[in-house]
């Protein structure tokens, strides 16, 4: 997926883009946008150019449910849930939707330091309805049974890069059977762990947990034999692992301190958070990264955390639902 997408973008940006000229932009307080019968409010209002209305990512993102990031030396946005990956790129009016290119009619541009993007082809690309009404100047976005081009659906064989040909429920005789590793026991009676199995390009701790002899759980976890020197790049590199199997990840979200032990739940950080803070936070333990798979028949979940002995680790947890 990763060198699919990157060379669309390399492909697309050799092609003629449309530009839109600063002085022409103005933000217009009379149109109203509304989800759901439920107004959205903007920083900055919309603005229209050229017949396009745009709005601010980061307000429409997450109004519709998408997680995104930003990458800076591409200045290229990245939005993405359980249904659609989105790729827009500052000042190119080419854009990808599920791996497929779409052709914008105006590119998306920065104004007073925030990055607007065409509001139709948002909420169009995930299966909204989107209308504008010139009369009231009003634009209703709202869900008529639409749909985005689809994504590829996970299969046992994608599956089984995790689960290493074993099945939760086999008993410790059968895992080992299958998996002919030299296992050790360092956590006791309840584990299989082999040190040194390579996933994405890293060499991880293979745990296999067991309860009543019975597999539960398989785990790959990284940082405890060395120190993870750029945190946010492994932790990158697991998710887009994953992701090229079994699609991007129902969430990504980071988590501002840790679960209280009594039911609550840390809080989410934004992502607008610059990346310096976002490293420091996570060497310091302030901040956890976590990324969740919820698939029909399994669920995958990768951790980045600060662990109690101050070791930095990723944890890639692989269970059934």
């Amino acid at each position: 997926m990763k060198k699919l997408v990157s060379l669309i973008l390399v492909l697309v940006l050799l092609l003629p883009a449309s530009m839109v000229s600063a002085a022409s932009l103005k933000p217009d307080p009379s149109i109203t946008v509304f989800l759901n019968d439920e107004i959205l409010e903007f920083d900055i209002d919309p603005i229209q150019t050229q017949g396009t209305t745009f709005v601010q990512f980061t307000t429409i993102f997450k109004a519709l449910g998408l997680q995104y990031t930003w990458d800076g030396p591409t200045k290229t946005i990245y939005g993405y849930n359980s249904e659609v990956d989105l790729y827009l790129t500052i000042g190119d009016r080419y854009a990808i939707v599920n791996d497929n290119v779409v052709e914008l009619p105006v590119a998306p541009f920065t104004y007073d330091g925030r990055t607007l993007v065409p509001l139709r082809f948002i909420g169009q690309s995930t299966g909204l309805q989107v209308d504008w009404d010139g009369a009231t100047r009003m634009i209703d976005i709202y869900d008529k049974g639409g749909s985005a081009p689809s994504k590829p659906a996970p299969t046992e064989d994608n599956l089984d890069v995790f689960l290493l040909g074993t099945m939760i429920g086999d008993n410790k005789t059968i895992v080992k059977g299958i998996v002919d590793l030299p296992f050790k026991q360092p956590y006791g009676d309840t584990y299989l762990v082999y040190d040194g199995y390579e996933l994405f390009g890293y060499d991880t701790e293979l745990n296999f947990e067991f309860i009543y002899n019975e597999l539960s759980s398989i785990s790959y976890m990284y940082g405890k034999s060395e120190a993870i020197d750029n945190p946010l790049i492994v932790m990158e590199d697991f998710v887009d692992g994953v992701s090229s199997l079994l699609g991007k990840p129902d969430s990504y979200v980071i988590y501002d301190g840790e679960y209280d032990g009594e039911g609550g739940a840390p809080e989410v950080v934004d992502w607008d958070i610059p990346v310096q803070l976002l490293y420091n936070g996570i060497e310091e333990g302030d901040y956890t990264l976590q990324a969740e798979w919820d698939l029909a028949d399994a669920y995958i979940m990768l951790t980045l955390y600060k662990a109690v002995d101050g070791t930095l680790l990723l944890d890639l947890t692989f269970s059934l639902n």
